[in-house]
């Protein structure tokens, strides 16, 4: 076993003098002290002499001082793990077994706990242990939920050794002991907070290290515990591992976030959390430990509980699950499609009678949105026929209509509107998609004499919307065009909208996503693998289409919507609306901000005003 205690015997140089002793140890020593807590504790307990006497942490050191350090690095973890709060469950005069109480930093427990969770109690009993440890015959089983659905071949597939996202090999215990903590902020020393005693228990070698050696499967054997359903994550997978020695938890968890597509569930580092559970902790426990009493010939076994906090997790998210699948299968129902039945198990190659359907459910990038099956969606209580051409309709932006639906009531009911009755009401609908927004509008307050222009740059979105258009009977109050948000104010480009100028409202759920934003998250499903990428993203930052329309409106101001109160209601994404407000100045007053079903601000309600002088 490698010797615990550091040694240090120095003559105070004369640019040293005048330093006080705790300053000139963390200084110019820091190797052999380690971080300035550790230090200052190593002098509460005496291991520092000046002159051969006890000194104190402030002792103002001379030229030739004499500074001796007998640093015991076993005392120090031992006073360490008196401070943490934990649940002993089995102890003798010799070793004792204790577990992490809930809601611990497992970080914090695996690094002042030494050798995870068994304690010596005698110096010889925890050089038996540790000389155990590091040849494998210390056996720990830990239990974790991961992402993803582990089959029970998943020994076939997992590489022999795995490579982090730096590109260098992973690494020997020491690397993981002293890194990335459980609650996700760094494990490093801190050197000047002397209070953060998490962040300072951080092994010499953890700290010195590098992480030169290739590191081999960490797992010595596992075993699959439960398979459940998960909206956000598909499937999760509860499974028993092995580690093989000297892996430890920060092992498996920097194994099955990086040479796995199953990372494990959790918030900290090298985990990965689920979307509607991102504070709930890490999702791995140990639940046993075998291992040869160190000073006997006895085996001692003992185990424990999983959390209960693991059986939570797994029956809500099979909740939401069932629940959204209830949802899936009532809009095959009202669509006409017969229930999809499966025949057999699906690791055997079973078999969906379906009529060419081939799931219910929507299932990560594998699967269609049931929308996108059925041919249908409901929206503001009507049935829209749509396909892959356009957007899905979001019940989030039915609030686009409510809104529309209250400006057009309360301008009738108060003759704001003029000339109501010599002229129909125009409505533009910039990026109409399948007509949902727009149809729903004038299907909802037929008893005005309106009129509404769809426009959109795909063809096929538009041959949608006439269709339903025919569908409720508003043909002939419609007309869908194919044109560019880009070209509204350049007249040669499109004659066939002049003669419906100005606008008295314009309508518009914008694409408003980034595609750098959407390229870091997993979470979005079905809209980046099915649907219509020029409906979903708006240049670099999200903002692009509501850039080049606040241009538009400012440009040819009075030309495309009416200058004396022409409204403009615009759907936004999450957080957007203060930055997309101040686009519109000084051409347009916001009037409202309203929320949508879930309590988030999504929509814009904007007002022409008869601004003199603007600089175009």
């Amino acid at each position: 076993m490698a010797d615990r205690i550091s040694h240090l015997q120095v003559t105070v140089h004369q640019d040293c003098n005048g330093l006080r002793a705790l300053k000139y140890l963390t200084t110019h020593y820091r190797s052999v002290v380690g971080s300035k807590l550790r230090c200052q504790r190593s002098f509460r307990r005496g291991e520092v002499r000046v002159n051969g006497e006890v000194a104190e942490e402030t002792r103002i050191l001379k030229e030739g001082d004499l500074v001796e350090l007998r640093y015991d690095k076993d005392e120090d973890e031992r006073q360490a793990l008196e401070r943490l709060d934990v649940d002993v469950v089995w102890e003798d005069d010799d070793v004792a077994v204790a577990w992490k109480v809930a809601g611990m930093n497992f970080n914090k427990f695996e690094k002042a706990v030494g050798l995870i969770i068994i304690v010596a109690k005698t110096l010889q009993a925890k050089e038996r242990l540790f000389e155990a440890f590091q040849n494998g015959e210390i056996i720990i089983r830990y239990r974790l939920i991961c992402h993803g659905r582990v089959t029970s071949n998943i020994s076939e597939i997992l590489p022999t050794r795995y490579i982090s996202h730096d590109g260098t090999t992973t690494a020997t215990i020491q690397a993981a002991n002293g890194e990335d903590g459980e609650d996700g902020e760094d494990g490093e020393n801190n050197e000047d907070d002397e209070n953060n005693e998490d962040g300072d228990d951080v092994d010499d070698k953890a700290a010195n290290t590098p992480s030169t050696a290739a590191m081999t499967n960490p797992l010595r054997s596992f075993a699959l515990v439960s398979t459940s359903r998960s909206n956000s994550s598909s499937y999760l997978s509860t499974i028993d591992v092995w580690p093989a020695a000297p892996a430890t938890g920060l092992h498996l968890r920097r194994f099955f976030y990086f040479s796995t597509k199953h990372p494990i569930v959790g918030g900290s580092t090298y985990t990965k959390p689920l979307k509607s559970n991102r504070d709930k902790g890490l999702y791995l426990a140990v639940l046993e430990v075998n291992f040869g009493h160190p000073m006997k010939k006895d085996w001692v076994k003992v185990e424990k509980e999983e959390p209960a906090k693991f059986e939570i997790i797994r029956a809500r998210e099979q909740r939401f699950w069932e629940r959204k699948k209830k949802e899936e299968e009532d809009e095959l129902k009202m669509a006409g499609v017969g229930y999809i039945k499966f025949d057999g198990d699906e690791e055997k190659g079973g078999i969906y009678e379906s009529n060419e359907i081939d799931r219910v459910e929507y299932d990560g990038a594998e699967n269609i949105p049931v929308a996108y099956i059925v041919g249908e969606k409901e929206f503001y209580s009507l049935r829209f026929k749509i396909n892959r051409a356009c957007l899905i309709p979001r019940p989030s932006t039915e609030i686009i209509v409510q809104s529309t639906l209250d400006i057009l009531k309360q301008s009738f009911a108060t003759q704001e509107m003029p000339s109501l009755f010599s002229r129909p009401i125009r409505i533009l609908d910039i990026g109409t998609g399948c007509g949902n927004i727009l149809l729903s509008v004038l299907y909802n307050i037929r008893d005005l004499n309106m009129h509404g222009v769809g426009i959109d740059i795909s063809q096929g979105a538009l041959d949608l919307a006439v269709e339903n258009a025919n569908r409720f009977d508003l043909s002939l109050h419609t007309t869908f065009l194919n044109l560019d948000l880009a070209l509204l104010d350049k007249g040669h480009e499109n004659s066939a909208l002049i003669p419906h100028l100005p606008f008295d409202m314009i309508v518009c759920n914008p694409p408003y996503l980034s595609e750098t934003t959407v390229a870091r998250k997993d979470h979005y499903g079905a809209l980046v693998d099915f649907e219509p990428r020029e409906a979903i993203f708006s240049g670099e930052d999200g903002y692009e289409c509501y850039r080049v329309l606040s241009q538009i409106l400012r440009r040819g101001h009075g030309k495309l919507l009416r200058k004396d109160g022409g409204w403009l209601v615009l759907e936004c994404g999450k957080g957007m609306v203060s930055r997309v407000g101040r686009m519109f100045e000084p051409c347009m007053k916001l009037v409202e901000v309203r929320k949508d079903r879930q309590g988030w601000e999504r929509c814009l309600v904007l007002q022409m005003t008869d601004v003199a002088g603007m600089d175009l």
